[in-house]
């Protein structure tokens, strides 16, 4: 029988390795499925603004000592936020796609119950898709497998169970790549 509390520890298991400490607050995203959103796309971003020096997609990078938020960019970029700063991350993604003309591809948890995805992400898109607009101003796609995201280290984080077998950390929700377009506005 499972129950209740097995269950909260088996949630928070599939989290413990997103820290969402200020030190390490970044999860990185394995090269090939970057290269292949970038190309699905038909993007190249040029600075990946929320990395560390471990794990970035782009060769220029901010780690969280630069602190994204106090800069312009002018640049296309890659974002994959912040865990415990998502909508921070994408209100400041819009406001760069907005005033700077620049386009950004963004990786993401597909959480549709949650204010910041309906907010920045399923409502613009679903405006676009309503007026039937062909320069949308966010383009979605759902990665049609579980992510394994890479620890601060860039390793694939590894657990170990009560039965002693070894298991790869995969994301405890569907992952969702977004292009945000420029020229766009909310």
């Amino acid at each position: 029988m499972i129950t209740r509390q097995s269950s909260i520890k088996k949630a928070v298991h599939h989290v413990h390795t997103i820290e969402t400490n200020p030190s390490a607050d970044s999860y990185g995203t394995p090269k090939w499925l970057y290269y292949y959103y970038c190309q699905f796309f038909g993007i190249k971003p040029k600075l990946d603004v929320c990395a560390n020096h471990f794990i970035h997609c782009c060769d220029d990078y901010f780690t969280i000592d630069d602190d994204m938020f106090k800069h312009a960019i002018k640049v296309d970029f890659y974002m994959n936020p912040f865990y415990s700063q998502v909508q921070e991350c994408m209100d400041w993604a819009w406001k760069q796609v907005r005033d700077n003309n620049v386009n950004a591809l963004i990786c993401v948890n597909a959480q549709l119950g949650a204010e910041w995805f309906r907010k920045s992400l399923w409502e613009p898109y679903r405006k676009d898709a309503k007026n039937g607009c062909y320069g949308k101003r966010v383009d979605l796609e759902v990665v049609p497998k579980r992510v394994k995201f890479l620890d601060r280290f860039g390793n694939i984080p590894v657990y170990i169970d009560k039965d002693g077998k070894k298991h790869e950390n995969t994301a405890m929700y569907w992952t969702v790549f977004a292009k945000l377009v420029a020229g766009a506005t909310l």
